[in-house]
């Protein structure tokens, strides 16, 4: 029982996590990207203008750890991404790496899974093993968490919640509430 309402929680937080991401930011006060000073909040705003409607062509984009340089996954025409960006953001200082998936496709992932474990629990015995899933920003990928993860696990996952080819697995870890 306590498994089921960790998990409960943790998809509840995940839920509550992606909602802060898309919260909705007045554009017209952002006159450039200064790298030095952004954060991931201000480039999903800028990027999606109401906060829940991602460009087609938005695969993800992440600061460096020395908080030098934006980088933006893109998929399709770099060229014409760049320039949709910087006449949205009035900044040319960011990097563009090519991407398979849109973050619209990524999200629809989560979403999926989301959904699957809020009406399911009860029955698959594997959905209170699933630890975190979600997009990552850096890889342009979908990971997933799984509590001592194997190769049969991975199978019913993919049998019974989604099969797709943006998603990585890996070893979850069990957490306890006290």
């Amino acid at each position: 029982m306590k498994k089921i309402k960790l998990l409960i929680i943790l998809v509840l937080s995940l839920g509550i996590a992606l909602t802060i991401n898309h919260i909705n930011h007045n554009d017209s006060d952002i006159k450039a990207i200064d790298v030095q000073t952004i954060d991931p909040n201000t480039i999903f705003s800028l990027l999606t203008g109401n906060g829940s409607n991602f460009p087609d062509f938005y695969g993800g984009a992440f600061v460096s750890e020395d908080q030098s340089t934006l980088y933006i996954h893109v998929v399709g025409d770099l060229n014409d991404a760049r320039q949709a960006i910087k006449e949205l953001t009035q900044a040319d200082n960011f990097v563009l790496l090519p991407a398979v998936y849109s973050y619209k496709e990524l999200l629809s992932i989560s979403d999926l899974i989301y959904e699957k474990v809020l009406n399911n629990h009860d029955q698959y015995s594997y959905l209170n093993q699933l630890t975190w899933w979600g997009p990552n920003d850096q890889t342009n990928r979908f990971f997933v968490g799984i509590l001592d993860i194997n190769q049969e696990k991975i199978d019913w996952f993919k049998s019974e919640v989604i099969n797709h080819t943006a998603i990585d697995f890996e070893d979850g870890v069990e957490i306890t509430l006290e």
